[in-house]
């Protein structure tokens, strides 16, 4: 799957940027929901870099899996949230 390289910005309503590409824009045309906007907004932005730390986790549980021979239910637990985050965020 394709995607924006990152890092990507948030900028708000009414302030001037250079970006040439533009990933999503959040207009806050009701002002009650401005906060949940920018926070949306925020989340949306940091995306590439939590993708990166998605994998980079997945490789050093692939790693210590290899190294152990059995792994407790709970960190294998966070093993299929990983595996399942990234296959989201990669369209799988």
């Amino acid at each position: 799957m394709r995607y924006t390289k990152g890092p990507w910005k948030v900028r708000l309503s009414g302030e001037v940027g250079n970006e040439t590409q533009l990933i999503a824009a959040i207009f806050p045309w009701d002002p009650k929901k401005t906060l949940k906007r920018e926070a949306n907004a925020k989340l949306i932005a940091s995306a590439p870099e939590l993708l990166e730390a998605c994998k980079n986790t997945r490789d050093y549980f692939e790693q210590v899996m290899d190294a152990d021979d059995g792994i407790p239910n709970e960190e294998m637990n966070l093993f299929t949230m990983l595996q399942q985050a990234i296959a989201k965020a990669e369209g799988k």
